[in-house]
């Protein structure tokens, strides 16, 4: 309340995530500058999961023992964020393997270039 009238505050949530090996997962608001973490100024909060329970999975070739949490969400973040959603042949099994690196990686930057450079005409491209 101020001068008796209620006053309220835009929110503003800006998350961000990181999956590590797939068994470390940190999810939060905070950024790496000083205004998030000096803790004088933004007001963040991030939480971090580190898997206890392991799968099999597959790491450049090799198997690899992933956290279940960290694995479930880097290949559902993938899945949305590739198409594999909707094309049931890319695999976001092996982030490291060759295959991926050319066929889905570079593939997908490659038409999402063309699609930004189309719409934003951005001189010179």
């Amino acid at each position: 309340e101020l001068d008796g009238k209620l006053v309220t505050e835009l929110i503003y949530v800006h998350s961000k995530m990181l999956i590590a090996d797939d068994n470390t997962v940190i999810i939060g608001s905070a950024n790496i500058n000083d205004r998030s973490m000096l803790g004088k100024r933004d007001s963040e909060v991030a939480v971090i999961f580190e898997d206890i329970h392991t799968v099999k999975s597959v790491m450049d070739g090799q198997e690899y023992q992933a956290g279940r949490f960290g694995l479930s969400m880097r290949l559902e973040c993938f899945r949305m964020i590739l198409g594999a959603n909707t094309d049931p042949s890319i695999d976001v099994t092996d982030p490291l393997s060759d295959q991926f690196y050319k066929e889905v990686w570079m593939t997908t930057a490659a038409r999402n270039a063309t699609i930004y450079q189309k719409v934003f005409r951005c001189l010179p491209s």
